[in-house]
């Protein structure tokens, strides 16, 4: 929790900086940037959480991993239980081979097709070759990113959240510190990808010396790859990766839509409410998330009471840090940037309004969709497609007739026919709790932090 109030309040910091030094059309070149990264990061394939998920099984003591469900201990186990950590080893031995393919996949994904977009959107701005350039030296950064994800996730699985959050604030405060230092040198967008590069490199070297003095001196980090593990992990992953290409095209594509139909200005501001938003949706999300890593070990025992009670007490500060942060983005947030002199302004207050309602509630079913994935089973592939290519269509449709108007409608009247609603039921479901008995329960649940 304190890594993430670090990050926020960095990235807080440094975001005046930002808007004052970058003309609006580079802060919305810079966000297309991000974007096509979303694009490469589609690659992981879901492998992330359930790199994670496996982690922690072993490190509950699992015997095996299994393609669906989980291996559950015996009760006479369920006490002094040891990891497995040959099997762990293992596990980190081939997911290393995989995630360096993962990066260089995504790399050239990244330089050949999302560099063709880059050189088409920056033909008319007069400094074109240096932000081609530029993108070109973001693209390395992605490649230490994706390389060094996979420490997090490992360390999230044997208990190491607290680490896993240090290396994260870690690599987000140094790329904020260098991004800043850069923005008073003058170096403008130059600046945020120097910061996406040394992040990165803290990321990738921290999290593995992390990792391997957290697991211990029993695990052996470089025993022999064993391609099968990557069978049993495959069929919650590719669904994984599928929800998350669904997730992508819903909050994610339209600035690129922003971008192809309105100008680069107007990408600049959507782009900085979605910022902002997230930073917001971040902070308020980590009270249950954190919990997650404890919750797959005790799905691994069986404990589901307990996990209902953990989830009910996390989810109801989750929503009422977003609720207050919202609030105070729609009466403060101009009056901010204006003060501070700002570039970019946000959209205006209406569709402000809108767009904060609906990232609060993909926050919320995201959070349950997390609850059932924790389960081993990940049911929301359909739904999150279908989501996904109404939300790409309609908004394809709608953002030439309507703008800014048009594209948030897409989204938010697409989400609301099944995804803001069907995860939390399942979720519900998969507690052994009815739709009303959880419900009744929730707001009775003791307060706890």
């Amino acid at each position: 929790m304190i890594g993430t109030v670090l990050r926020l309040a960095g990235g807080v910091l440094v975001l005046p900086l930002v808007v004052r030094k970058l003309p609006s059309d580079h802060l919305g070149l810079w966000y297309v940037f991000l974007t096509l990264q979303g694009i490469a990061t589609l690659f992981d394939l879901g492998f992330s959480p359930a790199v994670t998920r496996a982690a922690g099984y072993l490190w509950g003591g699992a015997k095996e991993l299994k393609a669906f469900g989980i291996a559950q201990l015996e009760e006479s186990e369920n006490t002094g239980t040891k990891p497995n950590y040959e099997l762990l080893g293992c596990l980190v031995s081939t997911m290393r081979i995989y995630y360096r393919a993962l990066a260089i996949a995504s790399g050239l994904i990244m330089l050949f097709g999302g560099g063709a977009w880059i050189w088409y959107k920056t033909q008319t701005l007069a400094d074109a070759n240096s932000l081609r350039f530029c993108y070109v030296f973001f693209v390395v950064g992605g490649f230490l990113n994706v390389t060094g994800d996979l420490w997090p996730a490992l360390l999230s699985g044997i208990n190491g959240v607290k680490s896993a959050q240090k290396i994260l604030c870690g690599s987000a405060l140094l790329n904020l510190a260098v991004t800043g230092a850069g923005l008073l040198a003058r170096l403008d967008i130059w600046a945020l990808t120097l910061g996406v590069i040394v992040g990165g490199i803290f990321l990738r070297q921290v999290g593995r010396r992390s990792f391997i003095r957290l697991a211990g001196r029993h695990l052996n980090s470089r025993t022999s790859v064993q391609f099968p593990l990557i069978a049993k992990i495959w069929p919650t992953a590719w669904r994984s990766g599928l929800v998350s290409l669904g997730g992508f095209f819903v909050l994610s594509a339209n600035t690129l839509i922003c971008s192809a139909f309105l100008d680069l200005q107007v990408t600049g501001s959507y782009g900085l409410c979605l910022n902002l938003i997230n930073l917001l949706t971040s902070a308020a999300s980590t009270f249950a998330l954190i919990k997650l890593p404890l919750i797959n070990q005790l799905r691994a025992t069986g404990q589901t009471n307990t996990i209902v009670d953990i989830w009910i007490q996390r989810t109801r500060v989750s929503i009422l840090v977003y609720v207050l942060g919202g609030l105070l983005l729609l009466a403060t947030g101009n009056y901010f940037l204006e003060l501070i002199g700002s570039k970019t302004l946000l959209l205006p207050t209406g569709q402000l309004a809108l767009t904060v309602l609906i990232l609060g509630l993909t926050m919320h079913h995201i959070l349950y969709a997390s609850l059932v994935i924790s389960e081993n089973q990940n049911p929301f592939v359909a739904l999150s497609l279908f989501s996904g290519a109404g939300t790409v269509l309609f908004s394809l449709l709608l953002t030439p007739r309507f703008g800014v108007w048009g594209m948030l409608l897409a989204q938010g009247c697409v989400q609301a026919c099944a995804n803001n609603w069907w995860p939390v039921y399942r979720a519900i479901r998969g507690l052994g709790l009815s739709w009303s008995e959880y419900w009744r329960r929730y707001p009775r649940t003791p307060i706890r932090i």
